[in-house]
């Protein structure tokens, strides 16, 4: 299957890199290859070729399950309706054209327009601010500082990197399962190996809890769980469901220790070589398919995770919680990544 991926992945970089080089893509609104802009104005309602068709090719990580894909097929629709098909998304889903640092490095070279996704750290170490353990209350008091100041303040970091922050995507609360054992405590994480992605965070945060990390990039995790690469691994239940590890996991522990965050990014360039009704237009169908997600995300978790245990998995909430957070009480000052007085902030709000 990885072999599979990386053929495909190399087959559409090797497509859109001719048509980077042929039709001058990249530097301003883009006209699809006529066969892809006639079925993409099809597909909103036109019915006919446009060769005026702008397309937004459109990248993560996730499988046609994940909440990735929630976000991306809303925010397609309503970019293609509300356009009247002069805008057209193409999702390109399941990492076929790499992981998620390499989608993010596609972006900025002008070969991807649009992506969502984690591993954002390398260009705004602030980031990690989203998946600091246990900062965040509920799903109100998260929402309320990413929308709030942490919208200006990561988005201006970003706007210096050359991309622009539109929203989140929000795949739920992170929980850690294995194939080891169930887990009450922290004293049973010790000597697990636990997959964490790309990002410091991850791995402070575990090895405080003394567990052991390993970095897999989420395309890649199944077969790592499947051929013990690692012992386990922490996401929320859509991302387990979606990804089908209850297939290859024996335990799931409800620790709630993250806020699975993640950004929705497009090229600033190409952003802004559109027309100012456009720009706009891809902002607002942003913010409604972010909200669209949300809703969506908090009427499905619960219902994952009874799928999760009547697939098979024994699930339970830790014993002693409290030993999960006092092992990462330090973790945010000890990264030194975010300002002091955005922690300060979160924690007051």
């Amino acid at each position: 299957m990885k072999k599979r991926r990386r053929i495909l992945a190399m087959f559409l970089t090797g497509i859109l890199t001719l048509g980077l080089t042929g039709c001058g893509l990249g530097s301003g609104p883009q006209k699809a290859p006529e066969s892809a802009a006639a079925g993409e104005s099809e597909a909103a309602g036109g019915g006919s070729e446009s060769a005026e068709t702008v397309t937004i090719r459109f990248g993560h990580s996730g499988t046609e399950d994940h909440q990735y894909q929630v976000f991306a097929a809303k925010f397609k629709e309503l970019v293609e309706e509300q356009s009247g098909g002069r805008l057209a998304v193409e999702i390109f889903p399941n990492a076929i054209l790499g992981n998620d640092r390499e989608m993010i490095e596609s972006m900025l070279m002008g070969q991807l327009e649009m992506f969502v996704g984690s591993s954002t750290t390398s260009w705004v170490p602030e980031t990690a601010i989203t998946d600091m353990p246990f900062l965040y209350r509920d799903y109100e008091h998260a929402y309320s500082c990413y929308d709030g100041f942490l919208f200006d303040e990561l988005g201006s970091r970003f706007e210096e990197n050359g991309m622009t922050l539109l929203g989140y995507v929000s795949i739920g609360w992170r929980n850690i399962s294995n194939n080891v054992r169930p887990i009450n405590s922290v004293e049973d994480l010790q000597g697990l190996k636990i997959r964490v992605p790309d990002m410091e965070v991850y791995a402070a945060t575990f090895e405080a809890m003394g567990a052991t990390t390993v970095t897999v990039s989420l395309n890649e995790l199944y077969m790592a769980l499947q051929q013990s690469v690692a012992d386990g691994q922490d996401n929320p239940a859509s991302t387990f469901w979606a990804q089908s590890f209850q297939e290859v996991q024996d335990y799931l522990t409800l620790t709630h220790h993250m806020l699975g965050t993640n950004f929705v990014l497009v090229n600033s360039s190409w952003l802004g070589g559109l027309s100012q009704e456009d720009q706009d237009l891809i902002r607002s169908a942003a913010k409604e398919a972010q909200d669209y997600q949300r809703e969506y995300l908090s009427g499905v978790e619960d219902e994952l995770v009874e799928q999760i245990r009547e697939a098979g998995v024994e699930v339970n909430e830790p014993a002693d919680l409290q030993s999960f957070i006092d092992a990462c009480s330090q973790v945010p000052e000890e990264l030194g990544v975010v300002p002091q007085e955005w922690l300060d902030q979160i924690r007051g709000m």
